[in-house]
């Protein structure tokens, strides 16, 4: 057990205290059962009592004394007494230095070469040893069972190893190497290192004389995956007269990635990171501990006026805890995440380890930083869930289990206790279907876990901390104040008094912020045997009084077990001096009640009385052992509760949706029978009731809210004489719905709509300002469902709600959840260009027009949230200085400004195109410009060299036909640069949106946007144009098609450019979504015409009876295209003319007056039918000419028509092709329309039903094996 220490030390004078080691050997000669108790040393490792053999060791010092390292021998004392902070001082100053306490008065020691040993028999030293291998080492390793995380390989472990004191690391580095060891991390806060080792080297690891505790390395943190402000009466800190926001307190928050981005936490976030790697989990629970609830007010945490500090727990968190006390003076942590199921061991528990250690240093070098953890989700790994927190062992944090909105613990909670017995958790929060915030701007529900409850405790807590600050002068609260508080005010849940499944109940916001706000607190300190007196005055018909203390005590040595190092006494004596001792909870016993007795484990203690007699009170807390420092602070408060009853939510102030469910939440105390629920809606001039038989354990009510609208309401809990009635009114009043947010049709405006509510006499239409996070008002008492917003700016997006107002209660509504719009700018208006003349008399008299400056293709540009993303299974592409991909593949088929493509190519320098054509160019452009290269979409255009640092990949994801392309470029740097940017494009499959999303961009000259084939258009993103800048926090921007349609009349032809030789008015369109943007009209005059009065019948459009089928209107059938030939060979067409036949066929077609005098063929084309010839000429006249294809198949060169069968006739259709002949050719592509499911005004309809599909395929294969071909003269 322990090993003698052979070897010399400097001779010692022993002479003059011999006396004082004759009386101690007779002291010592025997040890009582009191001695063992008291003597009794408590390691991991083993429980013994050492041998007093100190009388032995000073007489012969050389014989005992090894091991010297550094000038030094590092040794285990006892003493009979602990020593107090006086005398420790004096033997520090004789050269023993008292390092760290581990149970049973003993300590472990750093004995100076030079050391006085007089000075220990002076001070009733006991025993001296040195630690053996079993002390040094952790049991799992001692038993050969090493934690999978640790290994390194089969034979080779990380391990953490803590010295006695700290020492650099050249001062240990030989003695590591000897061993074969390497150090990896090194860090002297917390005086540890982490190596790795050979496993069969980790005995003599021990046996080194610096080498104070061995455990393996922790394995990776993972994620401890409004009802809750009401729950945690959070709401009546927040609403009522206190307006308890967390304002200003600093609350760190670790978790599996960074938070955000989320309006929610405007001006409040910062990343401690200083990178982003956003996740879900953490942003959830950001918004649960500080979430403002701008976009949904639902959604609002418990502090949203808190400052948030954004870390990942990916490296050492405890570091960065450090770390971010010094840089940002962070007063609160938050922590949601463990160590997971593997961790937990059922047998052992959960340890006081290096981790829990580093977690007390944190705080007891920082008495005022609270730290909020999540006692984990491994419940079910243990049978009872006894002994499964992950990772949550240090005694200075407050651990938080998970209950639902019942106060019914969660099946997957972790439950206490820890290895040495102490509990946790301390105490409980709501995390079970959790409604809160994800990353861009959005919200879920449905999160469970005590991930969940922890940010509602730590935000609940932020409050109370604004509250004591404005109390105290701005002075922060001792952590343990505001530990004790929470812990003693919480509402008992479980077992009576504390429990390892609850710990001391579910927090109580209003009940802690009272013991603030009464002073019933005094923080103090005591010494080893001082004690102090604390009188209070218990009135009389008080239900039940509950005191606590609670401190930081100093971290523990990892060797020891218990981890309690300074250890108070609270005990509360009654009126008549009766003592009444704490709750104290059995380990081996995890499901028993607590029973009354002297706590040796916990740094929190509480002392509870039922229907205490009125009269004086006496709180004593005494130092029973204060081994580490001069005193021990702590912090003591109390409650002294009277039978009661107290509505907490709703209160007074809210406004509640008609329909909707609400809980009605309220605090009881003394209750002996059933409580009746009941509402008013008249201020309470009359009540109804909703239950008159809730039991007297029930606090919560779940109520449908009335369809009256009222600003009256109130609600009202009984029981016999104990009664309470909200505080104030509140509301009843509708949100709309449907809420939709869409750019208007002109530049900067916003159209917003909404379903009306009920009974409302107006609504106001509220506009974010994002960079304070306020909403403003633009549209005050609308009458009506909608809205335009005008006057916003270019290319930004804004998020707008509305609220129902209700003038004769003068009730203003709750909003509804918001939501964004991103603004664009068209074009200027451009006017009809015309090429020509505009009057058309002769023959080949044209008229040319096009829709002015309007591109047919072009984008709009908005800013969108920042979406993260993470290069995994992406293809790399390795690129060196200004250089160019190969031709790779898009996966889909691109549009881009109206040109499909399927491959792409990446150029060195942040851009990628369509064509390789100068994409090596490092200079560049402003945008839009002639020169090469063109057809471009660049991220950031500027000299890179990713061959000195970054990668550049592309990936297709997603399934047809949503798939997208994202071509990154991570950590790219500049040409002769460390400076990078990172970023990536991305192409949307069906839609063609372009999106750039951009992480970081150092300083540079940049180009960022788009450009055609041509180079003469472009999509800039403004101030981003071969311009100096550059991007520090993460943003996005999007480039969407207008797909837009230019469309003249008459024809509704689809063109941005039309020639005409017929007069007329022609006008075009240019619409985008819902919105026409411009429209012009010109006019065609012309002489006398010459007019055709033409009957023509469509075989796939005759619908018997002499009709066709109503295409284009009611009475219209559809357009044909009438040209006259000449009469002598060739035959050539010399006037062409475009019209409509009604649904008989009948149709006027107009000519130049030219023509009249002069015979012509007819020739009649219709998009997808065969050429038709007259089978004669055609003689015009001044007045008009009839001619009647349908009446007689002779009508028809060579009777090219079918027959109907009822004595009419038409042209074949079929031609789909428009080759003048029907065949597999016109199938074939008939077959690509069906398939592409083309639909509308469509040359592959040839039944004309608006769709191609299988009638018009049945059609085509009947007129296919007729050989139909035009017949000419």
């Amino acid at each position: 057990m322990l090993r003698p220490l052979p070897i010399k030390l400097q001779k010692v004078n022993f002479s003059g205290f011999f006396f004082c080691l004759m009386m101690f050997c007779m002291i010592a000669r025997g040890v009582s059962a009191q001695e063992k108790s008291k003597y009794q040393l408590e390691l991991k490792g083993e429980t013994f009592v050492p041998e007093a053999n100190i009388n032995s060791v000073l007489s012969n010092p050389e014989s005992f004394f090894s091991s010297e390292f550094n000038g030094a021998y590092y040794v285990a004392i006892q003493f009979n007494e602990l020593p107090s902070g006086i005398v420790r001082m004096q033997l520090e100053s004789r050269k023993v230095k008292l390092l760290d306490y581990i149970t049973g008065n003993t300590y472990l020691v750093k004995l100076e070469s030079k050391a006085d040993l007089q000075v220990l028999a002076e001070n009733g030293a006991r025993a001296l040893f040195y630690l053996d291998k079993q002390h040094k080492i952790e049991r799992q390793l001692l038993e050969k069972k090493y934690p999978s995380w640790a290994l390194y390989s089969k034979s080779v472990i990380d391990l953490v190893v803590i010295p006695y004191e700290w020492f650099e690391t050249s001062r240990i580095l030989s003695s590591l190497e000897s061993l074969d060891a390497e150090i990896l991390e090194s860090e002297k806060l917390f005086r540890s290192h982490k190596i790795r080792i050979p496993i069969n080297r980790i005995d003599d690891l021990a046996g080194l004389a610096w080498v104070q505790w061995i455990e393996a390395i922790p394995p990776a943190p993972v994620d401890d995956n409004v009802p809750g402000k009401t729950l945690h009466r959070s709401n009546i800190l927040n609403d009522g007269s206190r307006n308890l926001t967390g304002a200003n307190v600093r609350m760190g928050i670790w978790d599996g990635g960074t938070v955000g981005p989320h309006k929610d936490f405007t001006g409040r976030l910062t990343n401690g990171e200083g990178y982003y790697l956003s996740s879900d989990h953490g942003t959830h629970v950001a918004g649960t501990m500080a979430g403002a609830g701008l976009l949904d007010p639902v959604a609002r945490g418990m502090a949203p006026g808190a400052l948030i500090y954004s870390y990942d727990y990916n490296g050492s968190v405890n570091v960065e805890v450090a770390a971010a006390i010094a840089a940002y003076n962070i007063t609160m942590t938050q922590n949601s995440w463990g160590y997971g199921d593997g961790f937990v061991n059922c047998t052992q528990r959960d340890p006081y380890n290096s981790n829990s250690r580093e977690q007390d240093i944190n705080i007891y070098n920082n008495p005022t930083l609270i730290h909020c953890h999540s006692a984990g989700n491994s419940q079910s790994v243990c049978s009872g869930g006894w002994g499964t927190t992950t990772g949550k062992a240090a005694k200075n944090k407050l651990v938080v289990a998970n209950v639902n909105s019942s106060d019914a613990i969660s099946s997957s909670s972790s439950f206490g206790p820890v290895q040495d017995g102490r509990l946790k958790p301390e105490i409980s929060g709501l995390g079970t279907s959790v409604y809160s915030t994800l990353p861009n701007d959005a919200y879920t529900g449905g999160y469970s876990g005590t991930s969940m409850a922890t940010p509602g405790v730590s935000g609940t807590i932020a409050q109370l901390v604004e509250r004591y600050r404005q109390l105290n002068s701005g002075i922060d609260p001792q952590a343990s104040l505001m530990k004790a508080i929470a812990c003693n005010t919480a509402r008992d849940l479980g077992n009576a008094g504390p429990d390892y499944r609850f710990g001391y109940g579910r927090i109580n916001g209003l009940h802690a912020v009272r013991a603030i706000e009464q002073n019933r607190f005094r923080v103090d300190s005591v010494a080893t045997a001082d004690s102090n007196l604390v009188s209070i005055t218990v009135p009389s018909g008080t239900s039940r009084m509950k005191v606590m203390i609670c401190w930081t005590d100093p971290p523990a040595s990892a060797n020891a077990n218990p981890a309690l190092v300074n250890d108070l006494d609270l005990t509360l004596y009654d009126p008549s001096s009766t003592a009444w001792l704490p709750w104290v909870l059995n380990p081996a016993s995890p499901t028993s009640t607590a029973t009354r007795n002297v706590d040796r484990l916990n740094n929190i203690e509480q002392v509870t009385l039922n229907n205490p007699v009125a009269g004086t009170y006496n709180i004593s807390v005494k130092g029973f052992s204060v081994s580490t420092g001069l005193k021990q602070i702590y912090s003591l408060t109390w409650e002294i509760e009277p039978a009661s009853i107290e509505i907490t939510y709703p209160n007074g102030g809210e406004v509640l949706v008609p329909g909707s469910t609400e809980v009605i939440y309220w605090d009881n105390l003394g209750v002996t029978s059933n409580q009746t629920v009941q509402y008013s809606l008249n201020n309470g001039s009359s009540w109804i009731t909703l239950s008159s038989s809730v039991t007297a354990a029930t606090n919560r009510y779940s109520w449908t809210v009335p369809s009256t609208v009222s600003s009256q309401v109130l609600v009202r809990v009984t029981s016999g004489a104990l009664s309470d009635v909200s505080d104030n009114v509140f509301n009843i009043l509708g949100t709309p719905s449907n809420l939709a947010v869409t750019n208007g049709c002109s530049a900067g405006e916003v159209q917003v709509s909404w379903n009306a509510v009920s009974s409302a006499s107006g609504y106001d239409v509220l506009l974010l300002d994002d960079t304070i996070g306020v909403w403003n008002t633009v549209g005050t008492n609308i009458s009506g469902t909608s809205h335009t917003i005008t006057g916003l700016m270019p290319y930004a997006t804004y998020w707008v709600t509305v609220r129902a107002l209700n003038a004769a209660n003068s009730i203003t509504g709750r909003r509804a959840i918001a939501k964004s719009v991103s603004t664009t700018i068209p074009s200027s208006n451009p006017i009809i260009n015309v090429s020509g003349q505009t009057t058309i008399c002769a023959t080949g008299d044209t008229a040319h027009f096009s829709a002015g400056n309007v591109p047919a293709n072009t984008y709009s540009l908005s800013g969108i949230p920042y979406d993260p993303y993470t290069i995994t299974t992406d293809t790399p592409v390795t690129l060196s200085d200004d250089a160019v991909s190969a031709s790779l593949p898009i996966g889909f088929t691109f549009n881009y400004y109206g040109t499909p493509y399927t491959n792409f190519f990446i150029g060195s320098n942040g851009i990628i195109g369509f064509s390789s054509t100068s994409m090596t160019a490092y200079q560049p452009q402003t945008l839009p410009n002639s020169a090469a290269p063109n057809n471009i979409i660049a991220l950031v255009w500027t000299d890179l060299n990713p061959s000195t640092g970054g990668t550049i990949a592309y990936n297709t994801i997603g399934l047809p036909p949503n798939r997208k392309l994202v071509v990154s470029f991570e950590a790219v740097r500049r040409y002769n640069s460390t400076a990078t940017v990172s970023g990536r494009i991305e192409l949307y499959e069906g839609s063609d949106i372009i999106e750039i999303h951009v992480s970081s961009i150092s300083s540079g000259i940049n180009t960022m946007g788009i450009e055609n084939q041509s180079g003469s258009s472009a999509v800039p993103v403004p101030g981003r144009n071969n311009s100096t800048w550059s991007v520090g926090a993460p943003e996005a921007f999007r480039f969407s098609p207008f797909n837009s349609t230019i469309t003249w009349q008459p024809g509704a032809i689809n063109a941005p450019a039309i020639s005409v030789t017929v007069p007329g008015s022609y006008s075009y369109s240019y619409v985008s979504g819902t919105c026409t943007l411009y429209s012009d009209t010109v006019v065609v005059s012309g002489c006398s015409n010459a007019s055709l009065n033409l009957t023509v019948l469509i075989d796939g459009y005759y619908r018997g009876g002499g009709k066709l089928v109503s295409l284009l209107s009611a009475s219209q059938c559809d357009t044909l295209v009438v040209s006259l030939a000449n009469v002598i060979s060739p035959y050539e067409i010399t006037h062409t003319v475009t019209g409509i036949i009604d649904t008989s066929g009948n149709g006027i077609f107009d000519f130049p007056g030219s023509t009249i005098g002069s015979a012509y063929y007819l020739v009649i084309n219709h998009r997808n039918s065969l050429e038709t010839w007259s089978a004669v000429p055609v003689t015009f006249l001044a007045s008009p000419v009839t001619y009647d294809f349908s009446s007689n198949i002779s009508s028809a060169f060579a009777g090219n028509m079918i027959d109907f069968g009822d004595g009419r006739y038409g042209i074949y259709s079929g031609d789909v092709n428009q080759d003048d002949i029907i065949d597999m050719n016109d199938h074939a592509l008939l077959e690509s329309f069906i398939l592409t499911q083309a639909a509308g005004y469509h040359n592959g309809d040839v039944t004309g039903d608006d769709n191609v599909e299988s009638s018009d395929y049945s059609l085509l294969e009947n007129r296919i094996p007729m050989n139909l071909i035009t017949q000419r003269p």
